[in-house]
């Protein structure tokens, strides 16, 4: 009976958990189509690149709370103190989005005062605003997954979706500064309700054994989300000087319409690591990729039959959601869809490095690939336009695809070779 309970709750969470991203994806597929209606092809292009940073910190936070979080609770010299952990981890996360949004805003004053991007005056504080409400919000979501709620974070998305539209069909969001403003309200809104159902206090009993430990498993990929802005991120901000923030809206465009498969990404990344790293310490590395491979296996079919199908149809999807003039852009929707079979190769590639703790692979492949940015970006964009940015970015892809391979084959090799010995 107790086994069957168990097998219940799992199913259960699960469901919760892809539900829970249906809404989160299907919300933010939703928002996305109405910012480029509201605000214009190249306004919209300028948003994006705001956006990019508030993306840049929820990287940072990801590499640094969330990855290794998801290891440690794992930890069997815990399992008692898991309580005391996530009240540190809570500790943590608050200064964490306090220095972030502190950061944003003197970057966004030293632009004003030397480089005077135009229209970046007026969200000098709405955007470090927005950096703090979307982290906060994010942590208490990823909190209640990993505690075994996914139906609270389930609850506290349709609270924040809900938000997000009903303020955006009240016709406030006229301005690149007001979209800021109804994302900062919906997603704080959000982060007071989870931190009120949490009852969670701020406890600093494991906070060095906290600190220390995150540090230790995420300074690689902390290093490796600055690097990820030079790599493919670093063609999107170059066409948007070389070639103007009009084609960061065509880029972003065909984003949110694959971005439906973001359904399927984030659920992974929301239970499989947890999944993954029990795998790994009670049975082994072998155990685990066994499991990653049958994980890779289904995933890719599904991914593949969606891309296919959104490539063929891409003239309707965007003649519906943008209008007609937006036709001529249905090439670059195709491409992107195909790409994003790649995305999807890439991800049980990561959970498995960062798995074995050998973080340290992402850096490097990152490395590689913001080498290959930095020398043929210019080129690329400035002899093929919108198309070179997009083999900018397959390519590399790619080349951080290979480097996840190798090293994953390189540790099997060495720990087989010792456990025959």
């Amino acid at each position: 009976m107790k086994k069957y309970t168990e097998l219940l709750q799992k199913h259960q969470n699960k469901g919760f958990t892809l539900l829970d991203q249906t809404i989160v994806s299907g919300g933010n597929f939703i928002t996305s189509f109405m910012y480029a209606r509201i605000l214009g092809l190249e306004i919209y292009g300028f948003f994006v690149l705001c956006w990019m940073l508030v993306l840049f910190i929820s990287g940072l936070q990801q590499s640094f709370i969330f990855n290794p979080m998801t290891s440690i609770y794992a930890y069997k010299s815990i399992e008692e103190n898991r309580d005391q952990y996530i009240q540190s981890l809570f500790s943590l996360q608050l200064l964490f989005s306090i220095m972030s949004s502190v950061f944003v805003m003197l970057m966004l004053y030293i632009d004003i005062l030397f480089i005077q991007t135009p229209r970046l005056e007026g969200l000098l504080f709405i955007i470090p605003a927005a950096v703090f409400a979307f982290t906060m919000q994010d942590f208490f979501r990823k909190k209640f997954i990993l505690t075994g709620k996914p139906q609270i974070t389930f609850l506290l998305d349709v609270l924040c979706t809900a938000l997000l539209l009903g303020l955006l069909f009240s016709g406030y969001a006229s301005t690149v500064r007001n979209i800021f403003s109804i994302i900062t309200i919906s997603f704080i809104t959000t982060a007071i309700t989870g931190y009120l159902i949490s009852g969670i206090q701020i406890n600093l009993h494991l906070f060095n054994f906290t600190i220390s430990n995150h540090w230790m498993q995420g300074k690689w990929l902390i290093l490796t989300s600055v690097i990820q802005l030079f790599s493919g991120n670093y063609f999107i901000v170059a066409a948007g000087v070389l070639l103007g923030t009009a084609e960061i809206g065509i880029i972003r465009i065909a984003q949110n319409i694959v971005g439906v498969l973001n359904i399927l990404f984030i659920a992974m990344e929301s239970y499989i690591p947890v999944s993954a790293s029990k795998i790994f310490h009670n049975l082994g590395a072998a155990a685990l990729i066994k499991y990653l491979k049958s994980v890779t296996i289904k995933g890719l079919l599904i991914t593949s039959i969606l891309c296919i199908s959104i490539a063929l149809s891409s003239s309707k999807i965007i003649a519906v959601l943008y209008g007609r003039a937006f036709i001529e852009y249905s090439g670059t929707v195709q491409i992107y869809a195909l790409f994003y079979i790649l995305v999807f190769i890439s991800i049980p590639l990561r959970f498995a490095i960062r798995t074995i703790e050998q973080n340290h692979h992402i850096l490097i492949g990152y490395i590689i690939s913001s080498v290959f940015s930095f020398i043929s970006a210019n080129v690329l964009i400035t002899h093929y336009g919108i198309y070179g940015v997009l083999s900018g970015i397959i390519i590399s892809q790619l080349l951080t695809q290979f480097w996840y391979i190798y090293s994953l084959k390189n540790y099997c090799y060495a720990h087989h070779s010792l456990s025959t010995r």
